[in-house]
């Protein structure tokens, strides 16, 4: 019911993970469909009456105008922690935008895979088009299609709104690295029951 509460669960996660790869690395936060429904929850204004988070809807509205009409962009999700976050960002975390381009070895790192070109729902084809090499992690579920790595889930498997079909969630995550300084490789690595296991 809180938006707070999520907001500090979210920055705790955001925490952990900045303090186990250390200050020294950096950690990208890619926006996503996820992300997004805190933008369109204050957009819409629907706070406005929420006995549980009427201020926190109009602090958020007020610090991001602020922002905009500066000329500035603001990142909802970044506000929120900001905002709200237990302990703040860490400064090893950037925020990425949907127009951000980040790019190493070759391979796109900036997208999260929920939009396709001119914001169509995407298949490996049109995201290899519109992005050539391109790790992305919407699914959910591991995958791969000639130059498109799909990555899986971080979260508890599964979680409550994704109950009752049968799924494909799995923990997977995706190395990319060097081999002789010559040929980037990516690699998916999958975590099952706490081992890893190579694809």
């Amino acid at each position: 019911l809180s938006v707070e509460e999520e907001i500090k669960l979210a920055s705790r996660e955001l925490k952990e993970i900045a303090d186990l790869i250390g200050p020294s690395t950096e950690l990208l936060y890619v926006i996503g469909n996820h992300e997004e429904f805190l933008n369109r929850w204050i957009d819409s204004e629907r706070w406005i009456g929420d006995p549980y988070n009427a201020i926190e809807g109009a602090e958020l509205f007020a610090k991001i105008a602020r922002k905009e009409a500066q000329g500035d962009e603001a990142i909802a999700i970044e506000e929120a922690f900001k905002l709200y976050g237990d302990g703040g960002i860490p400064k090893n975390v950037k925020f990425l935008t949907r127009e951000s381009d980040y790019k190493v070895f070759g391979w796109q790192l900036a997208v999260h895979g929920d939009k396709g070109a001119n914001g169509a729902k995407p298949s490996a084809r049109t995201l290899e088009n519109a992005y050539g090499k391109v790790v992305v992690g919407h699914r959910h579920m591991p995958g791969r299609w000639r130059n498109v790595i799909h990555v899986g889930t971080s979260t508890k498997i599964p979680l409550p709104y994704a109950e009752g079909g049968p799924g494909g969630w799995m923990h997977t995550h995706a190395l990319l690295y060097h081999v002789g300084g010559i040929v980037a490789h990516v690699q998916s690595v999958n975590i099952i029951d706490g081992k890893k296991w190579r694809i």
